[in-house]
C-alpha cells in the first residue's frame, strides 16, 4: 500500500481511503469491507454525520469495536455539514460544529476523530463563527 503525508502534516495515510458513504444501510455491509481494507493495508478511514442519518459512523464504530480494531492502527476523519432537519442540526454555526463533533465521538465510540473536515462552505455563517469553534474543537 502506498502511503503519503496529508497535506502539509507529518500524517501519513494511504492514497486510497475507506469511504462510509454507502455503508450506512446495515452492519452487515460494512464489517467485510472494513476486514478486507485494513488487510490490504488501508490506514485512513473517512466518514460523516450526514452518512444515514449517523447511521454510517454508528456501523463503522460497532464494527471497529466488534473485530478489536483502535483507533491507533487507523486515521479517522468525519465530515460537519448536516445532521437533520431541525434549524440547528445544519450548516457551521458554533453550536452545530461542537455538537457535530460530539456526537459523532458517541457514535463511533471513539474518545477522538484525527482529522474533522466542513462538509462543504457555509455561505451563511460568518468565516470567524467557523473557525473559532473549529479551532476549540481541535
Amino acid at each position: 500500500m502506498e502511503y503519503r503525508y496529508l497535506g502539509n502534516s507529518g500524517l501519513r495515510v494511504n492514497v486510497l481511503e475507506f469511504g462510509n458513504a454507502v455503508n450506512y444501510r446495515n452492519d452487515k455491509t460494512t464489517v467485510e469491507p472494513l476486514k478486507t481494507a485494513l488487510s490490504l493495508g488501508i490506514n485512513y478511514f473517512d466518514t460523516a454525520e450526514i452518512y444515514g442519518l449517523g447511521t454510517g459512523e454508528t456501523n463503522l464504530g460497532k464494527e471497529m469495536k466488534e473485530l478489536g480494531i483502535t483507533c491507533k492502527k487507523m486515521v479517522i476523519s468525519t465530515k460537519i455539514f448536516k445532521i437533520g432537519n431541525d434549524p440547528n442540526d445544519c450548516f457551521l454555526s458554533r453550536k452545530h460544529i461542537v455538537e457535530g463533533l460530539k456526537n459523532p465521538l458517541q457514535r463511533l465510540q471513539l474518545k477522538y476523530v484525527d482529522i474533522i473536515y466542513c462538509h462543504r462552505f457555509d455561505s451563511n455563517t460568518p468565516l470567524e463563527e467557523v473557525c473559532d469553534p473549529m479551532n476549540c474543537v481541535i
